[in-house]
């Protein structure tokens, strides 16, 4: 339009076309045309531009929720097998490994638990046995457990 406008008013100057409003006001009314292309073409772009950015934030928004998703899954697995792992040892820690008996120290914790919560009218009694020659009968699991 521009070019159409500016052709008739060089048209018009050489005294090829008469004067009318199109000859005279063609440059601007073509480069009113082209500004408006130029502003439709611009806004089109800009609407795209905003979807395309919408887009890649609920993009990374999702990756966002599934990777913390996983993460806390891995988090879960893991504590549970902290969990597991802890009461493994506090029951390694509590028993005599070869006869599966509770040690010393569960005996103490035990005790110090029972002195500790009960009343001072409750009877409490402990029994305590030894086994003599217990260190054989250890020596014959531990032989018949390797073999």
């Amino acid at each position: 339009m521009v070019s159409v406008g500016a052709l008739s008013y060089v048209f018009q100057i050489l005294a090829v076309l008469p004067t009318n409003w199109f000859t005279t006001w063609g440059i601007q009314i073509g480069s009113a045309f082209e500004l408006l292309l130029l502003a439709l073409g611009l806004a089109d772009s800009m609407n795209t531009l905003r979807a395309q950015k919408i887009t890649a934030e609920r993009q990374a928004r999702e990756a966002q929720e599934a990777l913390n998703a996983s993460l806390a899954q891995q988090v879960n697995e893991r504590t549970e097998a902290l969990e597991l792992a802890n009461r493994r040892l506090h029951d390694l820690a509590i028993t005599d490994e070869l006869t599966g008996a509770f040690n010393r120290r569960h005996f103490s914790a035990f005790c110090g638990a029972a002195l500790t919560h009960r009343d001072r009218n409750e009877a409490l009694a402990f029994c305590i046995f030894d086994i003599d020659c217990f260190e054989s009968y250890n020596d014959r699991t531990l032989v018949a457990d390797c073999k």
